[in-house]
């Protein structure tokens, strides 16, 4: 295989080292070979391995040019890891555990970042692979940390990172150059090798880049070196001395920062005394650790970890002044033994308190069972916000007309009374939840609560909402709704691991789930949106459009535009009277510029939804929760960071951007730069809002309602997948 560059000028060099592991090296290479960003050399050395990995690499290096494998007497971790290190070429190094694997779009997320904010490194997350064998793409993703709020670390802050919960070395990419001008490399000989490491890189890095996505994955291995060994002192030893040097390279540039290595070291050893340490050499490795701590005089500012309570107890016994291990051992072990009973009582009353916050689902469950027997031919819709609109409506509207669905049972789970009665289904309800956990299909067009249960053998379809423009979940830092909401992203992870398939509309569509919701292509199907398949088929009927114009005291040959903002994140959190809204375009201003001969209809997000003026700035009042004919009647949509943008482009509507608050809503949420360039026009100001929608109106090029070539090319591949299920 031939790399699409110069060999000698690679952007990344992903260093692997092995060691006896076989069992996962192949999924390694394959995740790293397999980047959306192909400019990069793996250097694979082989650090003395007795089994198949040798053969495994050489096998790999022959048909790829990309992989160099060294090979040395077993020396350990650090040893090959800083070997490549001097070897390297590429501007930035990544380090992969090979029984551990990475996410596709690692690099191109990771390296992106890192150009645009020219920092030393970039900091992601890490989740667990499942250890079911049978659920090869399930994870385990609870990461919780008080910095990811932050979309960059600069200068002092960079030491926020002590604040984690664990350190890895393989959960940044790094600038190569900022390693070798520090002299960064990794202990040798030992084990926790990369505690000293992060320790330097953190106190020397001037920027760090936050991406709070979990693009790496660790798996749990019984034979990995931090797991065997635990009847020598080999813990204790390499434990103390991973400090000592942690310490020894310390140079903070906050007060906090020692505090925080020092109940990190804390947390560490609480677990490693009990289960990694042979009870002889307890007291010897309580008494060192409980020395070395005591030297540094450490001051504990801020206690965020789940050791809080031990580094309290520290702090109130003055165990590390007056050098009192046994204070220190005792409130250990009594945890231990405290801790099982006490982890089986706090896991009862978070199901009792489950049960009686979904009592209508928890008497779904006694009255069927946990897992009742599935319904064949059975589809429940979960429609966007429990409303009756979008591309839930329009597919079960499809569905109900054709005739190969006749036999299935179709709900879908809304209030409206457009559903007729024989298919809603009452959300929240006993029927709800009993129908959803037989449902042999599930559709959706949004995040699914948590509360609602997946059946083992029931299919999840996410339709989703719309085409995005404005970032989503990990392509955002998300800062409003991560600082108030910590578990934001892991909740919604924990949602996306139950879908089974996601619909898009095309090429661009797809590449931004993959990186927001890091969710398999090959479990994406690609078809046009059902509501934009109807949008398309209304917009060549002139007598609807004209029918639709005139309810709403509009003339035929009026021309009209629909101004269709989104939402802010930085309105999140706060009571509707706090929200501003000062971003809004004045649709009242834009009318009285243009004069009687243009009508301006405004639709406000649902979130936001208010009255507004009448008069000339006209609010849709036939159906505000459906924005199906207010498209249909307009010549022109004006958005900022609305799908909306790609359903006009669907019917052949000229397009405005206009936004007042671009470095703000950046700042806070962020948007796909691609997408904004489908503006056929961006406008700042209600003047330069009017001024091109009289030229619109005056252009010899005004759009003819024909169909346009389709973002997404329709075909029958959705309702072919729903009746094979």
């Amino acid at each position: 295989m031939t790399p699409p560059y110069g060999s000698d000028s690679p952007r990344v060099s992903v260093v692997v080292p092995v060691f006896n592991a076989e069992r996962y090296l192949r999924r390694c290479l394959d995740s790293v070979l397999c980047q959306t960003m192909p400019e990069l050399e793996v250097i694979a050395v082989n650090d003395g391995s007795t089994d198949a990995s040798l053969t495994i690499l050489e096998e790999y290096a022959a048909v790829d040019s990309r992989i160099r494998v060294l090979d040395q007497p077993n020396a350990g971790q650090g040893e090959a890891r800083n070997r490549a290190l001097e070897l390297a070429r590429g501007e930035y190094v990544l380090f992969v555990d090979a029984d551990d694997f990475v996410e596709k779009v690692l690099l191109q997320v990771t390296i992106e970042r890192a150009d645009e904010d020219d920092s030393d490194f970039v900091h992601f997350d890490w989740k667990f692979a499942s250890s079911d064998p049978s659920r090869p793409d399930q994870f385990h993703y609870y990461n919780i940390e008080p910095f990811w709020h932050h979309r960059e670390l600069r200068g002092p802050e960079c030491e926020l990172l002590f604040q984690m919960h664990s350190y890895f070395s393989v959960t940044n990419l790094y600038r190569r150059s900022f390693l070798q001008r520090h002299a960064i490399r990794y202990e040798t000989g030992q084990i926790y090798e990369d505690n000293p490491f992060l320790t330097k890189a953190f106190t020397r890095a001037e920027c760090v880049s936050m991406v709070h996505s979990p693009l790496y994955v660790i798996q749990m291995n019984p034979k990995s070196s931090t797991k065997v060994g635990t009847d020598t002192d080999r813990h204790m030893r390499d434990h103390l001395s991973a400090m000592q040097k942690s310490f020894d390279v310390l140079v903070p540039r906050r007060e906090e920062s020692v505090g925080e290595l020092a109940e990190y070291h804390l947390d560490k050893f609480s677990t490693y005394y009990m289960r990694r340490v042979p009870r002889r050499l307890r007291d010897e490795y309580a008494a060192g650790f409980i020395a070395i701590i005591s030297k540094y005089q450490p001051r504990f500012l801020t206690l965020g970890r789940t050791s809080s309570w031990l580094t309290r107890l520290c702090v109130a016994a003055r165990v590390f002044e007056r050098e009192r291990p046994l204070i220190l051992q005792r409130a250990i072990e009594m945890r231990s033994w405290i801790a099982p009973p006490s982890k089986r009582l706090l896991l009862m009353a978070r199901k009792l308190k489950r049960r009686l916050r979904n009592p209508r689902q928890s008497l779904a469950v006694l009255r069927s069972g946990r897992n009742p027997s599935i319904r064949p031919r059975s589809i429940v819709f979960l429609g966007f916000d429990e409303r009756y609109t979008g591309n839930s409506r329009a597919l079960f509207e499809e569905i109900l007309e054709d005739a190969r669905f006749r036999n299935f049972h179709i709900q879908f789970t809304t209030k409206d009374p457009a559903v007729p009665d024989s298919h809603r289904l009452a959300p929240s309800s006993p029927a709800f939840f009993e129908a959803v956990r037989s449902a042999r299909i599930v559709i959706a067009e949004s995040w699914i609560p948590e509360s609602v249960p997946k059946h083992p053998d029931s299919t999840w379809i996410q339709l989703w909402h719309g085409t995005p423009i404005k970032r989503m979940l990990f392509d955002s830092h998300e800062r409003e709704i991560t600082r108030l909401r910590p578990q934001h992203k892991v909740r919604k992870y924990r949602d996306i691991l139950r879908w089974d398939y996601l619909l898009v509309e095309n090429e661009y569509a797809a590449s931004k789930f993959e990186t927001a919701f890091l969710f398999p292509r090959e479990r994406m199907i690609t078809a046009s949106y059902p509501r934009n398949e109807r949008l398309i088929g209304d917009a060549l009927n002139t007598e609807k459009r004209d029918r639709l114009r005139a309810e709403h005291g509009i003339a035929a040959d009026q021309f009209t535009a629909l101004y269709v903002p989104t939402w802010r994140d930085y309105n999140y959190g706060l009571q509707p009277e706090k929200r501003t809204r000062e971003y809004l375009l004045d649709v009242e201003a834009v009318s009285n510029l243009l004069g009687s001969e243009f009508t301006i209809l405004f639709r406000d997000h649902e979130y936001l939804q208010a009255a507004h003026a009448d008069g000339e700035q006209k609010a849709a009042k036939a159906n505000p929760a459906d924005i199906h004919d207010l498209l249909l009647m307009c010549d022109v949509v004006i958005t900022d960071y609305s799908s909306a943008l790609f359903d006009a482009l669907h019917i052949g509507s000229r397009t405005i951007g206009f936004a007042i608050d671009n470095r703000k809503f950046e700042e806070v949420r962020g948007v796909y730069k691609d997408a904004a360039l489908t503006f056929d026009t961006f406008c700042v100001s209600a003047e330069e809002v009017a001024i091109e929608l009289r030229r619109m109106r005056d252009s010899s090029d005004r759009p003819v309602r024909t169909r346009p070539c389709s973002i997404g090319a329709p075909n029958d591949s959705l309702l072919t997948l729903l009746l094979a299920l």
